[in-house]
């Protein structure tokens, strides 16, 4: 049904308004948990594009579907599960694809979702992720209209029990971003740096760059690399040629000496970041940060474990991906967070178990949260 005009603007303007954009450069990158719809149980027809999702519930990300369902002493999920039923559901979120993606790179990352999910787009099975652990990316452009509607379905089996020995929760209960880039970019989580020496007066850091071509042929590049303190401040730059190869990935290396650092430990978290900008002449490809501590490690006999130089005991910590009696949706409030992610800083362990969860450095919200 093709909607009134004066109406699909305004739904194109909330749109709008409720994505919260992280640009840098040609680098898009949209948080996509608002205006999801969502119905329990296996639905015959619901990856279509034109299927009536008008009845399905309204929600936004995150979500977890087992903590809002009733206790049952029969449950199959049993106690280490909670009592709580799981079961089959479905995810379906429509949206506008700009026309400016036409030849980019267009991306959706799921940073958890419990567990065998399928993702569809126009009714095109895209992509699957059986583990409800670990993050996965689907590219998508290849099945996007352009200028026109478009929709998202997400089916999430969790009925085969037991999947656990502990709550898991089920349905997308983490965040879901969509990114769009230039087919020649950084890898993601593509910059990697290692402290090689560390003094009083200079560090010497080493930066691993990934580079992803998408093209069928290779390009040659420019990569200026920069460093910045905790307080914006440049602290160290260079620019390198680089090559990105066709249809693959490319890693290149550069060193740089940053004065007066400020090494990281747990008391005191000093943080740097380094930012990665590729250019083919005038033209900006990409830009991409990544933060990181300066510091380094040694291990001996005689005096275990060394942190910039001096011992450090490891003070473990179990942190599990749930928020209690909250569930396993990845909230953001303070409570929550403070509660689960940051429960290394506050019981002051320095060596967090995150077996089921990425680590923290990965993962903005604990990185903030925590670090």
């Amino acid at each position: 049904m093709l909607l009134p005009k004066s109406f699909r603007f305004r739904r194109a303007a909330a749109l709008f308004f409720l994505l919260v954009a992280v640009a840098a450069g040609a680098r898009e990158r949209y948080l996509w948990d608002a205006k999801w719809k969502f119905q329990l149980g296996d639905v015959p027809g619901a990856a279509d594009a034109d299927f009536s999702d008008a009845t399905w519930r309204g929600l936004d990300l995150p979500h977890d579907w087992s903590i809002e369902r009733p206790v049952a002493a029969d449950a199959a999920s049993a106690g280490h599960g909670g009592f709580f039923a799981n079961g089959i559901g479905w995810y379906r979120k429509t949206f506008r694809a700009s026309k400016s993606w036409q030849g980019r790179l267009v991306t959706l990352e799921f940073e958890g979702a419990y567990m065998n999910a399928e993702v569809f787009v126009n009714g095109v099975s895209v992509g699957r992720h059986a583990y409800g652990f670990t993050p996965f990316s689907v590219a998508v452009q290849n099945h996007l209209k352009l200028g026109a509607e478009n929709v998202v379905a997400v089916r999430i089996d969790h009925s085969a029990q037991p999947t656990a020995r502990f709550y898991t929760g089920s349905g997308l209960y983490r965040h879901v971003w969509l990114h769009v880039t230039a087919p020649v970019r950084v890898a993601p989580e593509g910059v990697f740096v290692t402290t090689r020496a560390l003094a009083a007066g200079e560090a010497t850091v080493e930066i691993e760059t990934t580079l992803a071509n998408a093209l069928d042929t290779a390009r040659a590049v420019t990569a200026e690399i920069a460093l910045y303190d905790a307080t914006g401040r440049r602290v160290a730059a260079t620019k390198t040629a680089a090559r990105a190869e066709a249809g693959a990935e490319s890693r290149f290396t550069t060193t740089l000496k940053v004065p007066q650092p400020q090494p990281w430990s747990p008391a005191s978290p000093a943080l740097y970041r380094a930012t990665v900008r590729l250019t083919d002449g005038k033209e900006l490809l990409d830009e991409y940060s990544a933060p990181f501590g300066i510091r380094t490690l040694r291990w001996s006999a005689e005096r275990g474990l060394e942190l910039n130089g001096a011992p450090i005991k490891l003070n473990g910590g179990n942190v599990h991906h749930d928020t209690g009696i909250l569930g396993a949706a990845a909230v953001r409030s303070p409570r929550s967070a403070r509660s689960s992610s940051c429960a290394p800083r506050v019981s002051t362990p320095s060596a967090p178990r995150t077996t089921r969860r990425r680590p923290p450095s990965s993962t903005p919200a604990t990185a903030s949260a925590c670090w």
